[in-house]
């Protein structure tokens, strides 16, 4: 039935269409509904006589599903997209929809728990720091650490003694890494590791200074995934 369907969509030239519209569904799937399609064609038309906003972007979670029937644990991440389901379901149960999709929606239970959980989190999926003093103090360790680094790389770049093999007083991000950009015999001013070349036969240095601010700063990033893995296997 799909397949005669597309068939008919590509002879009728929707397919890009249908494509565009496939781009507003939540996570990649079927746009064939089963079932009874008068049924759903009625709450389709009372959806569509309503304003309310469009459900947020989420991943497949077949993996996840499997890894739980397993008793296997989920990185906080992976929480948050069940969560966002829950949350939006909650939304459109708060709406005045007719009776006829609300009785529909009055089918979805959304167990206390789950909002509870749901609870702990903020928009952007992280863990509210006022859960736990712990989280508090890291973040607040892990913003200053960071403004170190900042200071670091701006007391060099802006350094007498190094001004002259500076290409640009930037900190450029290679590799994943913040880096300065240096032209050869820096060594006898700075003590770095470089980590690539530029075009022009530049360095791209990580200074010995910054190196170990920024393993502190691991450190600190460790202690707060610790805790996350704390609260996901709660």
């Amino acid at each position: 039935m799909q397949t005669a369907l597309k068939d008919l969509f590509k002879k009728l030239d929707l397919s890009e269409y249908l494509s565009e519209f496939q781009s507003l569904l939540a996570r990649p799937k079927s746009i064939f509904l089963e079932g009874d399609a008068h049924l759903h064609f009625k709450r389709i038309t009372a959806l569509a006589k309503s304003e309310f906003k469009a459900p947020p972007s989420l991943k497949n979670l077949d993996t996840e599903l499997m890894h739980l029937s397993k008793q296997g644990i989920l990185h906080l991440e992976q929480c948050f997209e069940f969560i966002k389901i829950g949350l939006y379901f909650k939304y459109l149960k708060s709406l005045k929809f007719e009776v006829e999709l609300l009785s529909w929606l009055e089918k979805i239970v959304i167990e206390p728990d789950l909002l509870e959980i749901c609870a702990q989190f903020n928009e952007k999926g992280e863990l509210k720091e006022e859960l736990d003093e712990r989280l508090i103090n890291l973040n607040l360790s892990l913003k200053l650490k960071k403004e170190q680094i900042k200071a670091e790389f701006k007391k060099l770049a802006y350094s007498k003694a190094l001004t002259p093999y500076l290409i640009d007083t930037q900190t450029h991000f290679v590799n994943n890494n913040e880096a300065l950009l240096v032209r050869g015999g820096f060594n006898h001013i700075v003590k770095a590791q470089v980590i690539a070349r530029s075009a022009n036969g530049g360095f791209y240095i990580i200074p010995f200074s910054v190196e170990s601010l920024n393993n502190e700063l691991s450190k600190l990033e460790n202690e707060k995934e610790a805790i996350y893995y704390e609260y996901a296997k709660a």
